[in-house]
């Protein structure tokens, strides 16, 4: 039961990183990155040719990589985990159904009646389990994981109107070398999107 309750856990830590990732809003820790790496701001507060251009956006693109790499070995991580559960929770019901199958083999040399006993409580328990597995699976994509992404969006709709939110994405994001460009936020994020998006649509 233990065993099952944690790798349930693990795969709720599991879904719940996805629903960060759907929705660009990585764990706190990611943040810590764009502390570490210096912002080139401060070297060119007043500075606005094509240099301080060139080394923001390379700024931009080595925090970018850096929270990439770092989330995918966090999703390798809880991979990881909820393999190694998979598999103790699998040598579990490998022992419980070669218990039945002993069971199975003692009542045709001994009493059936009282054999049977023991293999259907067995093969009641053996039920309960997947039952049980089945239900909090459910409990977790129907109900905990879109509750957590409601209030993630809630959390990142009031960071975004005090302009708290990360400045870098680990999202694909149209990157212009110029000083001036025409685009507005909401354009650069829609061409974002890129080439397989627009396909979904019949130009005329």
């Amino acid at each position: 039961m233990h065993l099952q309750e944690t790798h349930m856990e693990s795969y709720e830590d599991f879904y719940k990183l996805e629903a960060r990732i759907s929705i660009d809003f990585l764990p706190e820790n990611f943040d810590q990155l764009e502390k570490i790496i210096v912002n080139f701001d401060n070297y060119f507060p007043v500075v606005k040719d094509a240099i301080a251009v060139e080394f923001k956006q390379k700024h931009y693109k080595i925090i970018q990589q850096a929270k990439r790499i770092w989330l995918n070995m966090y999703m390798e991580a809880y991979e990881v985990k909820v393999q190694e559960n998979t598999h103790l929770t699998e040598q579990e019901f490998k022992q419980l159904k070669l218990m039945k199958t002993n069971l199975t083999s003692v009542s045709h040399a001994h009493d059936r009646t009282t054999s049977s006993g023991g293999d259907d409580v067995i093969n009641a328990f053996l039920n309960y389990m997947n039952h049980r597995t089945k239900r909090m699976m459910e409990e977790i994509f129907y109900d905990k994981i879109p509750v957590y992404r409601k209030q993630l969006l809630r959390h990142r709709r009031r960071l975004q109107l005090k302009k708290q939110l990360p400045r870098v994405s680990v999202l694909p994001k149209v990157i212009i070398d110029l000083i001036y460009h025409p685009f507005t936020a909401t354009q650069l994020a829609y061409l974002s999107r890129g080439y397989y998006h627009f396909q979904q649509f019949d130009l005329i």
